[in-house]
């Protein structure tokens, strides 16, 4: 089981138990990021997180979860195009694709969180190294 928690302040991190939640770990907490979604990955041995950013853009991690002991953060990246407000925004896995709903707006500047319309769906068929440019 995996989940991922927002906290002490624009944070986050993931959290997992592998015997049907009886025993719980948690990562490191991860700075500048937050509002995160998590979906498995192709490989079966990863998971992509792909979180709200202050700076109007997604961020996305890949952890390798092959270790039960301690998953671990193997890559870390901005994917081009995924333009944000700075709202959370859900990921999927559905047949080996992912699909990310976020806002797609970038919002006002002036705010410390955007305005949230123009929501779209987005797909990925590499784990999310690419996104499509339709939905938005």
């Amino acid at each position: 089981i995996f989940f991922t928690c927002h906290g002490f302040g624009p944070n986050a991190f993931l959290y997992w138990s592998w015997d049907g939640g009886n025993t719980w770990s948690h990562s490191e907490v991860l700075g500048a990021v937050d509002e995160c979604s998590i979906a498995n990955l192709r490989n079966g041995t990863s998971l992509g997180m792909n979180c709200r950013t202050k700076a109007r853009c997604r961020t996305q991690l890949t952890w390798d979860i092959s270790n039960i002991e301690h998953p671990r953060v193997v890559a870390r990246f901005n994917p081009q195009g995924l333009i944000d407000p700075g709202a959370q925004g859900s990921l999927l896995n559905v047949d080996g694709a992912i699909f990310l709903s976020n806002a797609h707006s970038p919002g006002d500047p002036r705010k410390p969180w955007g305005e949230r319309h123009h929501v779209g769906v987005r797909r990925s068929d590499d784990d999310g190294l690419t996104w499509d440019a339709r939905g938005g």
